[in-house]
């Protein structure tokens, strides 16, 4: 860090969780995600509303140990079929509680994610997020922004 810091550049680390990507050969656990259905490798396990509760909080500690460690931003990762964005797709997220269905349910988890974020890190540290604005998926081809 000090050697970023010492040429004038500035330090920004990404934040994200995999998801149902992530093999149990890397987590010792099993996949999550919002909605299971096999896509390729593992069977994963769905998120219980506590899951996407507890994955906020493992976003804040990890702010929060992005700036102690002397990050200047950080940017929360929500696209490419990572966690984050598997709860913003119609086409992964098929829930039925407060965080699916229409597009406002679906973007909860993140939004209360980033408000969670900003409010522990301070309002001047610099945060900002990484969306897919349209997925490239087989099949249907929706905006996450308008669904």
């Amino acid at each position: 860090m000090a050697a970023i810091h010492e040429s004038g550049g500035k330090a920004v680390l990404q934040i994200e969780h995999g998801g149902r990507r992530v093999p149990f050969a890397v987590s010792e656990m099993s996949p999550i995600t919002p909605y299971p259905r096999l896509i390729g490798g593992e069977m994963p396990r769905e998120m219980s509303f506590e899951g996407i509760k507890s994955l906020q909080e493992d976003f804040v500690r990890a702010s929060l140990k992005a700036k102690s460690s002397g990050f200047d931003a950080i940017e929360i990762y929500m696209c490419h079929g990572y966690l984050v964005h598997q709860l913003l797709s119609p086409l992964s997220n098929k829930r039925v509680d407060e965080y699916g269905g229409e597009v406002d349910g679906r973007a909860k988890s993140a939004i209360d994610t980033l408000r969670l974020v900003k409010e522990a890190v301070d309002r001047d540290f610099p945060v900002s997020c990484r969306i897919s604005a349209e997925e490239k998926a087989t099949g249907e081809i929706k905006s996450v922004l308008t669904g």
